[in-house]
Formats: structure tokens, sequence, C-alpha cells
């Protein structure tokens, strides 16, 4: 099993490298997402840093899963 999601995780990350979607049926999709470059601080000293723009993977819930929340 344990090598089954480990392949699972390199095609889901090839495919959000290249822009992709990766569905799970019932419940949402994962997705890249652009961040814009922004302002933040160093938490140990608190100084300011900039924090530069980039991508990063982001869960969509799909509209089933929420419906089926809502009771």
């Amino acid at each position: 099993m344990e090598d089954t999601l480990k392949a699972l995780g390199e095609i889901a990350t090839d495919t959000l490298k290249s822009g992709g979607e990766v569905p799970f049926p019932a419940l949402g999709k994962l997705v890249v997402v652009a961040t814009k470059a922004r302002q933040g601080r160093n938490p140990k000293t608190g100084a300011a840093i900039e924090i530069p723009a980039g991508r990063k993977a982001k869960f969509k819930v799909g509209t089933g899963l929420t419906e089926a929340l809502k009771g």
C-alpha cells in the first residue's frame, strides 16, 4: 500500500508541476494557485522579510462533499 501511495504522490506532483489538476472523485481536486510577493516577518527575530511570489497546491472541495456536509 505504501508503494501505491508513493506512486500516487509522484503522479500528482508531476501533474501539478505541469499546471494540471488532480481530481479526487466525490471529494474535490488539487489545483495550483499563484501567490503574490508579500511582506512577512521572521517569527524568531521579528525582522521584516520579503516573501517572493510563487505557486502552491490548494484543495478545492467539490460541491457533492459540500452539500453532504450541510446535512
